[in-house]
């Protein structure tokens, strides 16, 4: 209990109040670049799924195309290959992959703000169970 009333008087010092313990400043929580990152992946998915047929045509255009450039001439399995991965990528197998990147990324735990919360609510509950002691002496 020593340990709590020592960071409960810490942050009531820091922050100059006895009413209001701020349980963090406003800031962004930094892991804004993964939203993004897993939104976009998420929009490129949907939109290859809306596209149907054309993100093979697209692929395997665009295979040809280098392959002409270079001018070689690649067998049919290259492109059974690519269409292979497509298959798999834009599949069930690559919406499972990226819900459950979602989901990992929304579930982290930011300790940063999560503490304070913590020692906060064990403060709150500390005060009220001193209040319920003063109240059942009075009585």
């Amino acid at each position: 209990m020593g340990k709590l009333k020592r960071c409960i008087d810490f942050i009531k010092e820091v922050f100059q109040s006895t009413d209001f313990i701020p349980l963090h400043e406003p800031c962004l929580t930094g892991r804004e670049k993964e939203f993004v990152i897993e939104g976009s992946i998420l929009a490129t998915l949907t939109a290859a799924q809306l596209s149907g047929f054309g993100v093979y045509l697209l692929a395997t255009t665009s295979l040809y195309s280098v392959s002409s450039l270079m001018n070689i001439t690649l067998p049919f399995v290259m492109y059974t290959a690519l269409s292979g991965a497509i298959k798999i990528i834009i599949g069930p197998l690559g919406w499972i992959s990226i819900i459950t990147g979602i989901l990992y990324t929304f579930n982290k735990a930011n300790f940063k703000k999560l503490v304070p919360i913590i020692i906060y609510i064990n403060y709150l509950r500390v005060k009220q169970m001193e209040e319920l002691k003063g109240d059942t002496l009075k009585s």
